[in-house]
């Protein structure tokens, strides 16, 4: 004669469910924010580190050519195809390969309408993804915002737009990206080079 062992059956109570839901919700709230701003802190290396290798071609550029790249105001009879970041630093790339290729800016891989009074739309024509800002700084012709000795700038600026996605280096009223003001806050990852410091506020 066989004996059957009675059959456990595990049941749980509407309260019980719940409870469980609950503290699923609150370890994905807790979760979520550190995911994402793991992700933000891992750009912000990135963007650091691309603005490093773009720094090192442009000393290597101002070696042989002694001066750095101009950008879009370096000369007297600028264009608006003339700010194109992209292609002024293309030089790092042909014919001379200082760098394989432009890095992008993981703050801007995707289109980002600019409000139309300050122009930083000039410096992103085309399609994403997009480079790194370049700007040159110095005295020309009385213009703080022009290069110093003809259009052959002595210093430099990279900037990448940062986690709010937006450019706040503006000639003269910087603000710099700093995450102890919080991961996704204001400012703009910038490095800077040449022989001296660009103009601040």
């Amino acid at each position: 004669m066989k004996i059957h062992k009675p059959t456990t059956i595990f049941a749980f109570t509407l309260i019980e469910l719940l409870i469980v839901v609950a503290i699923i919700g609150i370890l994905a709230a807790i979760a979520v924010p550190n995911f994402i701003n793991a992700q933000v802190r891992a750009k912000v290396a990135r963007a650091q580190a691309d603005m490093r290798s773009i720094s090192t071609a442009l000393e290597t550029y101002r070696i042989q050519y002694n001066t750095y790249p101009p950008d879009g105001d370096d000369s007297n009879n600028f264009s608006p195809a003339d700010f194109d970041t992209k292609a002024r630093l293309k030089v790092l790339t042909t014919p001379v390969s200082f760098m394989s290729n432009l890095p992008s800016d993981p703050f801007h891989a995707k289109s980002i309408e600019f409000p139309p009074e300050t122009g930083i739309q000039l410096l992103f024509p085309g399609n994403p993804p997009y480079t790194y800002i370049y700007t040159t700084y110095g005295s020309y012709a009385g213009d703080s915002r022009q290069s110093a000795n003809s259009g052959k700038p002595t210093n430099y600026g990279l900037s990448s737009l940062g986690p709010n996605q937006t450019f706040n280096a503006f000639v003269g009223y910087p603000i710099k990206y700093d995450m102890s003001n919080g991961v996704v806050s204001d400012g703009d990852i910038t490095i800077v080079g040449g022989e001296r410091t660009p103009l601040s506020p």
